[in-house]
């Protein structure tokens, strides 16, 4: 399940983690149809995720689409739409649904992670993996999510942190959260130190060649 699913361009990795069932959430009508002709075999779903339903809100439409957001741009931005829209709740989206194990959920929503997760406490028991972008503070809109805050609405339903990985501009990271025991969050650290090592060897030959051309 992938809650701010913008144009569902993360459908390759999810192919190659072998799943075979995706439900796009996403909140802009644009991006859901866009899903809809890319992924015909997907399930969209299409509407603004909060902590209760059926509450108005503003929602913020960016020219790029990626940015969309419960919350207001810091700066006035020309191509920026305010809609007002009806908010709905995971837990009330899938309570009907029979459900594959084991469950991915990530969520990518531009501040409301916090609320996301406040309306789908019935769902997270079924969620095994949890991946949330935390952002320190947007340099878009108005908006801060603390893994604090995060950590403390998952730790009673048996969530614990695992890695995490930084974005290319290092404004926020994806932070992935277990609901396993000790023996299989290892085994994902495990798995990760090859990735890392390989990371930190391009960042050193990068930093390498634009010394080496400086040097020139």
């Amino acid at each position: 399940m992938h809650v701010g699913s913008h144009y569902g361009q993360d459908n390759k990795q999810y192919e190659l983690l072998g799943i075979d069932s995706i439900y796009w959430c996403e909140a802009d009508p644009i991006c859901a149809s866009h899903i809809r002709l890319r992924y015909p075999r997907s399930h969209v779903v299409e509407g603004v995720f909060w902590s209760e339903a059926n509450k108005s809100l503003d929602f913020w439409l960016m020219a790029n689409r990626a940015h969309n957001s419960l919350f207001e741009p810091k700066s006035p931005i020309e191509e920026t739409q305010r809609i007002k829209v009806k908010t709905t709740t995971l837990d009330r989206e899938f309570q009907n649904l029979i459900i594959r194990e084991p469950v991915l959920l990530v969520l990518d929503v531009q501040g409301a992670e916090p609320k996301v997760l406040q309306g789908a406490s019935k769902l997270l028991s079924k969620v095994h993996y949890l991946i949330c972008e935390i952002t320190d503070e947007s340099t878009i809109s108005s908006f801060t999510v603390k893994q604090s805050e995060i950590e403390r609405l998952l730790a009673p339903l048996g969530f614990r942190k695992s890695i995490r990985r930084w974005s290319y501009s290092s404004e926020y990271y994806d932070q992935l959260f277990v609901r396993l025991g000790k023996r299989e969050r290892l085994r994902i650290w495990l798995f990760e130190i090859p990735y890392q090592a390989v990371r930190i060897l391009r960042s050193l030959e990068s930093k390498l060649n634009k010394f080496a051309n400086y040097a020139r």
